[in-house]
């Protein structure tokens, strides 16, 4: 006889289907790329000038991460690539599966950089958007972010790890503005120190019930960006690709001082809507300023670079746990001297 006090097992979530574009890049100043992106295949280390389409089918089980590697170029690129290959390889997606291999890749990043001194201080910082067995969730450690747009707001998902978001959890600056170069420091990152310290990674539960677009996004791009241009470029571009193509080309004029890599993605079809619940983890989202004027908008498109950014030399590091590699821990962050540009906008495409 079946105990009438038991409730019956609610069946999985469906997994949504994805379609979306992707690029990564070195950028204009530094001469190597130490992201990575994982999107159905792992890039690393790459430059791609033209964005990369995916699609990945309903019913199977997927994820999608953007990472930033930490500590030079060798270190760095290998860290990315070693957290991506990791989490890529979880099974099931599901979020404690996750926590698990964001915690084991950061003792492994730290037990390698204290067998190696070539690879002292590796580290990484990731974000990624992952549906399994469990349903839908977003995941961060550092400062590599998660957005979602809905009704034509850009919000942020994840939650920075950094001094800059610190300071604006004070009400000391407004999350509006382009994080101070001075403020680059990470106050958590996957490895990034010479010590071993347990991590706390950040877990973010979604129910989907409508189609809605994600970006995901390393510090190359939000450093350069505005999150009120972001958002203009992600209303005005129907099409993942075009939305990834102008993101790049925006970032490039303004700069590109870091590595920039890009994921847009479109989960879900006409018959959904999307909701968020927020764990008992999960920052408080963060929005685009509202009621502010139009934006400028140019006359024309950016044109594409010719060809890849002039190669340059990285200013020198200072230390601090940050995300421009050859670094230490609680040292002083790093910084850049520079202006960030007006970026252009757009119209339909």
């Amino acid at each position: 006889m079946s105990n009438p006090s038991s409730s019956p097992q609610q069946p999985p979530p469906p997994i949504p289907r994805v379609t979306g574009a992707a690029i990564t890049h070195p950028g204009r100043v530094r001469s190597s790329n130490e992201d990575a992106l994982y999107f159905g295949t792992l890039h690393a280390g790459l430059t791609l000038t033209e964005p990369l389409l995916r699609e990945l089918p309903a019913g199977e089980p997927w994820m999608l991460l953007v990472a930033d590697g930490m500590g030079g170029h060798l270190a760095g690129e290998r860290a990315s690539r070693e957290v991506a290959d990791a989490l890529s390889a979880t099974s099931p997606f599901t979020p404690p599966a996750v926590d698990t291999a964001l915690r084991d890749s950061n003792r492994s990043l730290i037990t390698a950089g204290q067998n190696d001194p070539s690879c002292r201080g590796m580290g990484a910082t990731v974000a990624g958007l992952a549906c399994g067995p469990e349903g839908l969730f977003a995941f961060s450690v550092g400062d590599a972010r998660v957005y979602r747009r809905q009704d034509e707001f850009l919000t942020q998902i994840s939650r920075d790890d950094s001094v800059a978001e610190v300071l604006v959890a004070a009400g000391h600056i407004s999350r509006e503005d382009l994080r101070p170069n001075s403020l680059h420091a990470l106050t958590q990152s996957i490895g990034g120190r010479t010590h071993y310290a347990d991590i706390r990674p950040h877990l973010y539960p979604l129910r989907l019930t409508a189609p809605t677009r994600f970006l995901l996004c390393t510090d190359g791009l939000t450093d350069t960006l505005t999150l009120d241009e972001i958002e203009l470029i992600l209303n005005s571009s129907r099409e993942p690709k075009t939305a990834v193509d102008r993101l790049f080309l925006c970032t490039m004029k303004g700069g590109a001082k870091d590595n920039i890599t890009i994921i847009v993605a479109d989960v879900g079809d006409d018959s959904m809507s999307v909701s968020t619940r927020e764990s008992a983890d999960e920052a408080t989202p963060v929005s685009g300023a509202r009621g502010s004027a139009e934006p400028w908008r140019p006359a024309s498109l950016p044109e594409r670079p010719s060809s890849a950014r002039p190669p340059a030399t990285p200013a020198p590091p200072t230390g601090g746990v940050n995300d421009d590699g050859d670094d230490d821990v609680d040292a002083a962050p790093d910084t850049e001297p520079g202006e960030h540009p007006h970026q252009p906008g757009f119209g339909e495409d």
